[in-house]
């Protein structure tokens, strides 16, 4: 049995994918400009009053980070200063 556990993931795997890549297709065929990513956070930020990125990230399922997470976070505390952020790839 738990030689069939990795090619059962694999097959559930498989299939959300294709399941993903249908609605994706769906949506660009009847000339839809978002990906079903994008909409599922606007109808989040929809359906959630006063939505702020933490409620976005958790009914995604996925966590804050990067370099605009402490930005993000220091705008709630009232401390609104940006991190310099290079674009040459120099410090």
């Amino acid at each position: 049995m738990a030689s069939c556990a990795p090619s059962l993931f694999t097959a559930l795997i498989h299939t959300e994918m294709g399941a993903w890549n249908a609605v994706e297709s769906a949506l660009s065929e009847a000339g839809n400009a978002l990906t079903l990513g994008r909409f599922l956070v606007l109808r989040t930020v929809r359906d959630t009053p006063a939505c702020r990125i933490q409620e976005v990230a958790a009914s995604q399922g996925i966590t804050l980070g990067g370099p605009r997470a402490s930005w993000i976070a220091s705008t709630e505390t009232g401390s609104c200063t940006a991190p310099r952020v290079s674009t040459t790839g120099a410090q």
